[in-house]
């Protein structure tokens, strides 16, 4: 859609925006001022279901107005969306691949940190009783040093800088031990299950209350 097009449709938003907005004040200032008694009702009334006409041209021309545009942006994301899946699935894999790295690297680092631990404890308990058999003071353990090296967690090249870094996540594992407060009522299910007639939902008052109904010619 060229800017000639664009620039078109804006102008006839704005001209018959500004048509239903003259009209749209004289009728709320009529509702301001009209005493509504048994003789006002009549007024009261055809207030309301011209109301309800106006709502429905108005609508009916913002929809036409804004179909074709909003069938533009669909057709561009959908286009930009479609052309970027193949990017989307190799930031993906690349990702994980990574990870598995970093992760593949800290266990390793892990096992060998165990390993000398373990040799260490074992030295260390040969000199403690070496030192006992001696009547020597007990020697400091020697400390931990791991030759395997730490995982990478930054790589930095002529396109960019990869980092790994730890952030905090969750996932649901019994909903029924979330608090209260962490929870949203679904109101469309709710509204959705009065309509079709249920009256009872533990937790919920379900009542009838009048409401105003105006159909427009």
């Amino acid at each position: 859609m060229t800017e000639r097009a664009l620039s078109l449709f804006d102008d006839a938003a704005v001209v018959q925006a500004g048509q239903f907005a003259a009209q749209c004040r004289e009728i709320e200032e009529e509702a301001n001022s009209l005493l509504v008694d048994e003789a006002g009702s009549i007024r009261a009334n055809e207030i309301l279901g011209q109301v309800a006409t106006v709502k429905k041209e108005a609508e009916k021309i913002r929809t036409s107005l804004v179909k074709p545009l909003n069938d533009r942006v669909k057709e561009i994301n959908s286009a930009f969306k479609s052309a970027l899946a193949p990017l989307n699935n190799a930031d993906k894999t690349l990702r994980g691949k990574l990870l598995d790295l970093h992760r593949e690297q800290e266990r390793r680092r892990r096992e060998e940190e165990e390993r000398v631990r373990k040799l260490l404890e074992e030295e260390q308990k040969r000199r403690e009783a070496e030192a006992k058999e001696k009547n020597k003071p007990v020697p400091p353990p020697p400390p931990i040093v791991v030759e395997a090296p730490p995982p990478i967690v930054s790589i930095k090249t002529d396109s960019g800088t990869t980092s790994i870094r730890k952030v905090w996540d969750w996932e649901l594992v019994d909903i029924n031990e979330v608090p209260r407060e962490w929870l949203i009522l679904n109101d469309k299910a709710v509204n959705a299950a009065v309509r079709t007639g249920i009256r009872n939902i533990p937790g919920i008052r379900i009542f009838e209350r009048e409401q105003i109904a105006v159909r427009g010619r």
